[in-house]
């Protein structure tokens, strides 16, 4: 029986399983922080994850290809409609259809999809995921360095799922959210018609007092709200916890929500309590392709596709060329009589204009200077007059927007530059701020909705028809961990 690799690369640790047919055979987890406390050397956040990676399988004594499974908040997961179509018109609909919908183009993504037909609706619901194109090469690069083969990626949520799937109890449901709990991580994934739609990130404090578990799971508690807030047309019908096992009896404090509850640990999933969450987000994307779930993500690019039209030809036979050189020569004398009419007009013109500039008091720089130079400086004048009335146009066009952005700034953010510019006599606003609620991914939120709320302005739509995230940094001030953005709007 032929045996299969899966590694899960989570926040700071690797972990790697091999099984043959469904049995695990080996297992095990190797945390950077322990190499880190190791090294003598300084070295890199690179050679640390190699490092990592190779001493992970070679404990399991690791063979031929890996399949991954990357932590879900490198991920990015959205829904949206489109009007039905066939298969092949999709992926080129995608570029129109995301585009309010990231904080990314999608040329900037290596993504998939999956879609299901609303019969009632007419339309087409797409679930899509995707990853930054320089993150997932970052993890190519990584492996290939490494000489291993990479059978396939996907985000661990995919992988739970695949599992999870499997327990009597999951086999019916189909809008659930996902919440997976392990002593290092937590993340929560809302799945609509069994097709991921959105995550979140929950940090998981190191404090495992009440106060510490009891912010975990209001965390919980606000992600359900805000699913349940801002995406009314879905039902949610179950929560699903998978949980390492000694944090059971503290998620079990969840079941006083409006909804089914079900929990597990991997002795339910696997039956096994030698092994905890990581090890089965490895062994479930070592399954891909093995186990029923209808959603093996294979994540590429997906670039615009260029319109084309169909070439117009012209039958020279039918032409009648004795015709065209008729109206040929008469063109021609045409053209001759009209040249010889212009110029007569244009020598009246002229005399006419002396004449009047005798009679005129010219300053002197006019009078010592050609015709061609003075419509020159006067023409530049023109120029400059036009430039500054267009600059002040856009400045009063762009005041409306600027009244209203202090009303879309959301919890947390704060404005540092606003950078007004014409490139090619169109506007370009230039904007720099900050995000700080303490928890990254409450900051992350809360700066995606920064982002909708703009798209959404209906000043925005007058003047601008594009947002581009030029940077998202995380920098230290005053001692606080904050989070840095830079986005031109034009």
């Amino acid at each position: 029986m032929s045996k299969r690799v899966g590694l899960y690369l989570g926040e700071n640790f690797v972990s790697s399983v091999v099984l043959e047919g469904r049995r695990i055979i080996s297992f095990f987890k190797m945390n950077l922080s322990h190499l880190r406390k190791s090294d003598e050397q300084n070295l890199d956040e690179v050679t640390l994850w190699e490092l990592a990676i190779s001493k992970s399988l070679k404990e399991v004594k690791a063979e031929g290809g890996v399949f991954v499974s990357l932590a879900d908040k490198d991920f990015i997961f959205r829904i949206f409609q489109l009007p039905r179509m066939n298969k092949k018109e999709i992926a080129s609909a995608l570029t129109y259809g995301m585009a309010d919908s990231l904080p990314f183009k999608i040329e900037e993504l290596m993504c998939d999809y999956r879609y299901i037909t609303n019969h009632k609706l007419k339309k087409l619901e797409v679930s899509f995921l995707g990853i930054k194109t320089s993150l997932y090469n970052k993890y190519k690069d990584i492996f290939f360095n490494m000489d291993i083969n990479v059978l396939n990626i996907e985000p661990s949520a995919i992988s739970l799922v695949r599992l999870v799937k499997l327990m009597p109890a999951m086999r019916e449901a189909k809008n659930f959210a996902l919440l997976d709990v392990s002593n290092e991580e937590a993340y929560i994934t809302f799945f609509y018609k069994d097709l991921p739609v959105f995550n979140r990130y929950l940090k998981m404090l190191e404090d495992k007092s009440k106060d510490g578990t009891d912010k975990l799971l209001e965390e919980v508690r606000i992600s359900l709200r805000y699913f349940q807030r801002e995406f009314r047309w879905q039902s949610l019908d179950t929560l699903v916890i998978i949980c390492d096992s000694n944090l059971k009896d503290i998620l079990s404090s969840l079941k006083d929500m409006e909804m089914e509850i079900l929990l597990f640990t991997p002795l339910d999933i696997v039956n096994r309590d030698d092994i905890n969450v990581s090890h089965l987000k490895a062994y479930g994307v070592a399954l891909s392709g093995k186990l029923p779930y209808n959603f093996n993500p294979k994540l590429k690019e997906i670039k615009p596709q260029p319109t084309s039209f169909p070439k117009t030809t012209f039958d020279l036979s039918s032409l009648n060329f004795k015709l065209i050189g008729i109206i040929s020569v008469l063109g021609i004398l045409f053209c001759f009589g009209l040249n010889a009419f212009l110029g007569n007009l244009l020598f009246n013109k002229e005399v006419d204009l002396k004449r009047k500039e005798e009679s005129l008091q010219l300053p002197e720089f006019i009078k010592n200077s050609s015709l061609e130079e003075i419509n020159s400086f006067y023409q530049e004048k023109e120029r400059k007059l036009l430039s500054l009335k267009n600059r002040f146009a856009q400045i009063v066009r762009i005041s409306p927007f600027l009244q209203r952005l202090p009303s879309i700034l959301t919890e947390g953010l704060w404005l540092d530059t606003i950078d007004f510019k014409l490139l090619e006599g169109k506007a370009n606003l230039s904007i720099s701020g900050y995000v700080f609620l303490i928890n990254p991914a409450k900051e992350k939120m809360s700066f995606d909705k920064f982002v909708s709320n703009l798209r959404g302005s209906e000043e925005f739509k007058k003047i601008f028809s594009q947002i581009e995230l030029k940077s998202t940094e995380r920098i230290d001030m005053r001692g606080r961990n904050v989070l840095r953005f830079l986005i031109n709007l034009y």
